[in-house]
């Protein structure tokens, strides 16, 4: 069982890496949409980077997501909304989509140093979340149901 838990860590490891490549080819096929109308080959070029990525366009905003093995890569998406300013009035702004791959980048890149970090504590982390359910089941047991109707302080 634990090895199959380090490798489902090590697939998310290597899905969050994989989307930090290609956001560099993501940035240079914007950059070269900067001042054009939004359309479908700008979904086709940036779909052709990786077989992973998928875009959907909505009105005037759209979602670059990633899609591994039937899931979506939370954090690995890049999403524009009506008013933020990558699609102005159907137009692609580079400036704005660049800034918000950045942000993107910066969380993947946090993510994956938590996941490190935590990874080689997670043995410490069991045993605190074992100790807190036992402190947890021994509170919740001593309180009166009626005490606990009027006050709740039972702790779910």
């Amino acid at each position: 069982m634990e090895n199959d838990n380090k490798t489902k860590v090590n697939n998310i490891l290597s899905d969050l890496i994989e989307i930090l490549t290609v956001y560099g080819t993501v940035l240079k096929v914007g950059e070269k949409w900067n001042g054009k109308k939004h359309n479908i080959r700008f979904n086709k070029e940036i779909e052709s980077i990786n077989k992973n990525l998928i875009v959907r366009l909505q009105y005037n905003s759209f979602d670059i997501m990633f899609k591994i093995n039937n899931y979506y890569v939370v954090g690995g998406c890049i999403n524009s909304c009506y008013g933020d300013g990558i699609l102005q009035d159907g137009f692609f702004n580079f400036g704005n989509f660049k800034q918000r791959v950045m942000s993107q980048k910066e969380n993947i890149l946090k993510n994956i140093k938590e996941i490190k970090e935590q990874m080689n504590k997670v043995e410490s982390l069991q045993k605190r979340k074992e100790k807190i359910k036992k402190e947890l089941e021994e509170h919740n047991s001593n309180i009166n149901y009626y005490i606990n109707d009027i006050y709740n302080l039972k702790i779910k």
